[in-house]
């Protein structure tokens, strides 16, 4: 399973429900290269971008493969415009296909057109 930017920021504010849900999960999750680049670009200062860095820590960080980014640009990157779909989510969906992970989020509806994509709801908010 591959955890979308959504949920790590869950777990950066220790919402109860996301702490529950990762304490409960039998084959930890991953997060891609693009997530932690969302994390760690959105932090505003310093101790926000320590947090990010050290949650981080506890998961493996999966990278793109070339066929990953191809299909990206060719199958997905016409979602940029016809659906609003920002470019690094794109690239997160990529990595998530083509690793045949599932993408947990909470924008489902947001990847819902996106060829070959799996995304469960992890945990009710």
């Amino acid at each position: 399973m591959l955890l979308d930017t959504d949920v790590m920021i869950d777990l950066i504010r220790k919402r109860p429900a996301a702490l529950a849900w990762i304490s409960s999960v039998t084959d930890f999750p991953v997060v891609s290269c693009f997530t932690a680049l969302e994390l760690l670009g959105g932090s505003r200062n310093k101790q926000e971008y320590a947090v990010a860095e050290r949650l981080l820590m506890n998961f493996p960080v999966l990278y793109p493969t070339r066929e990953d980014l191809e299909k990206g640009i060719t199958n997905y990157a016409p979602f940029c415009l016809s659906h609003g779909v920002d470019f690094l989510d794109i690239l997160i969906a990529s990595v998530a296909v083509g690793h045949d992970f599932t993408l947990a989020t909470f924008n489902a509806k947001h990847y819902a057109h996106l060829p070959g994509l799996r995304t469960i709801q992890p945990y009710t908010r």
